[in-house]
């Protein structure tokens, strides 16, 4: 039967709903117009708020904070000190985790991991078994899919592509219409800017 669960010292105020089979535990606070459905988890010390909805099976825990429109759903995970904000998402079976951002439009989706301090923004997509990690900063339109990971103090905007097995790492920054693919390896301390590809 759908019964939703709120135990322990969690706190659901506001106008937020809880519903279906949805669990919240910990010290878990759920506020405003956010949306806990389906057979979702949110515990420890989540915060969950504004219009934000965690649906499917999805599961947000540790000090993390999902707010604006943010959607977490499928059988993915956000935990430790992630942030979902804005508009974005996080789906599939991705996970999202550290202390990680995920703003503005962007979507982690698939398989994909984000972790340790990046910011991914914008309208960026990270997808399939990529990988974000380090303090890279993603915005504009990026793609990072296949297998691909941008890590380090990269810094990706407007319509860059790292595809198939490439890793982008270092202070490299890729500005303009770029694709790095199959097992190509930018790093260093330099710029790509305008249209370029790497393959």
């Amino acid at each position: 039967s759908d019964i939703a669960k709120i135990t322990d010292s969690a706190i659901v105020r506001g106008h937020a709903i809880v519903r279906d089979s949805a669990v919240i535990a910990g010290c878990a606070d759920i506020n405003e117009e956010a949306e806990i459905s389906e057979n979702a988890y949110v515990g420890g010390k989540a915060r969950v708020f504004d219009e934000a909805k965690i649906s499917g099976k999805a599961a947000v825990f540790g000090e993390t904070c999902i707010m604006g429109y943010a959607k977490v759903a499928g059988i993915s995970k956000v935990y430790e000190k992630a942030s979902i904000m804005g508009h974005a998402a996080v789906l599939g079976a991705a996970q999202v985790y550290g202390e990680s951002c995920v703003t503005d439009y962007a979507v982690v989706a698939n398989m994909a991991k984000v972790f340790g301090k990046p910011v991914v923004g914008g309208h960026s997509q990270i997808l399939n078994r990529a990988q974000v990690s380090g303090e890279a900063n993603l915005y504009g339109y990026s793609l990072v899919g296949d297998n691909a990971h941008v890590y380090g103090k990269a810094f990706l905007d407007k319509e860059v592509k790292v595809l198939g097995n490439a890793q982008v790492y270092d202070k490299t920054q890729l500005l303009g219409k770029i694709t790095i693919s199959d097992n190509v390896r930018v790093h260093g301390d330099f710029s790509f800017i305008g249209n370029v590809e790497i393959l």
